[in-house]
């Protein structure tokens, strides 16, 4: 989904305008953070799967919504929002973390605990409903 920061449709933003239509009705979006290789994040730098950075930075841009090329994806509230990430390190091609960088990340986008990367929030008080 993150990936669609290129484009407002096609093969890399093709859900966004889905998203956004049925923005109302979602009651939860679960975002796939594997299988993606690097992606930029809605502060203009690249972070790498597998990484607390890229956890908290994917995440945000769900919430806090990004331009493309095409449009503007919005953003959906905090509470709206789920992390899929893989159970083990054959569960996908790429992206596994470990249970204590998922924890810390999550602790740090919902406001409980200290930063366990470089990326910092655009929303210094974190998404504690997240």
């Amino acid at each position: 989904m993150q990936g669609g920061q290129s484009a407002f449709g096609g093969i890399w933003g093709g859900y966004l305008p889905i998203i956004e239509a049925l923005r109302d009705s979602l009651d939860l979006l679960q975002v796939q953070l594997y299988n993606s290789g690097t992606m930029y994040g809605i502060d203009k730098n690249i972070s790498a799967q597998g990484t607390a950075d890229f956890i908290i930075a994917m995440t945000e841009a769900v919430i806090q919504g990004f331009s493309t090329s095409g449009g503007m994806f919005s953003g959906l509230p905090s509470n709206k929002v789920a992390v899929g990430l893989p159970s083990c390190m054959n569960a996908a091609g790429g992206g596994y973390v470990d249970v204590d960088t998922v924890k810390s990340s999550i602790d740090h986008l919902m406001s409980n605990g200290t930063q366990p990367g470089t990326y910092v929030l655009s929303n210094s008080n974190g998404y504690p409903a997240l």
